[in-house]
């Protein structure tokens, strides 16, 4: 009998075989694993031009703006506003260049919330400009994610105006993109999800950053100055 014939090489060599396959079968499943994991995507991107649309349409839904706050001093090398736990000099004056540019273009009366954190309350108040800003405890890293996203998002929604301007964390911003759209999301500062509340529920328009949202309040600007004339 042949070496290649004896049962006793055969059995070596499909030992051999699975043994072989075995690092293999733990990659495969390592990798579904991980895709498992990892399977969220990232929200879309949403242009200027749509944002200018969003607050331009007269459809009964509200407009949402969730942006993180601006610069935080205690981590940045700038100067700070005032306090260590606030946003530095620059972070101010960057909510507040955003907050003159949609102020211009805003169609409608909006309203400004914060959570109840210096940085927030800072970015918020540099962004309202004299207005008064709404502090809603429930917007913090820790306590958004006690709350339902939608929930609070339609509590916000039925406060008067039908746009809002929020601001709020890094970990809550995420918190609501994986809750309401399995998505993935790291914001910069002054970075931001757009959201439509309807009656039928809470959809998530994409992301925008603030030189975009200053585009988009040029954009609506200037078709509110061409409508008048």
């Amino acid at each position: 009998m042949s070496p290649a014939a004896h049962p006793g090489t055969f059995r070596i060599t499909k030992r051999r075989a699975l043994l072989l396959a075995l690092p293999l079968l733990i990659l495969i499943t390592a990798g579904s694993v991980i895709a498992g994991v990892t399977s969220t995507h990232r929200l879309p991107h949403l242009p200027p031009q749509h944002l200018a649309q969003l607050l331009s349409d007269d459809n009964g839904a509200a407009v949402i703006v969730l942006l993180r706050h601006a610069e935080r001093c205690d981590r940045s090398d700038h100067q700070c506003l005032n306090d260590q736990h606030g946003i530095t000099v620059r972070g101010q004056q960057q909510a507040v260049a955003l907050g003159r540019a949609w102020r211009m273009a805003m169609p409608h009366a909006y309203q400004t919330f914060s959570s109840d954190t210096l940085r927030t309350r800072q970015s918020a108040q540099g962004f309202t400009g004299t207005a008064s800003v709404n502090v809603l405890p429930q917007l913090g890293s820790h306590a958004c994610k006690q709350a339902s996203p939608e929930q609070l998002l339609k509590e916000v929604a039925e406060r008067g105006a039908s746009a809002k301007v929020l601001f709020t964390h890094s970990e809550c911003l995420s918190h609501i993109a994986q809750q309401l759209a399995d998505a993935r999301f790291s914001p910069d500062y002054l970075t931001g999800i757009v959201l439509s509340v309807h009656s039928s529920g809470v959809r998530v328009e994409g992301t925008i950053t603030a030189q975009e949202m200053v585009i988009a309040a040029r954009g609506q600007y200037a078709a509110n100055q061409k409508n008048r004339n």
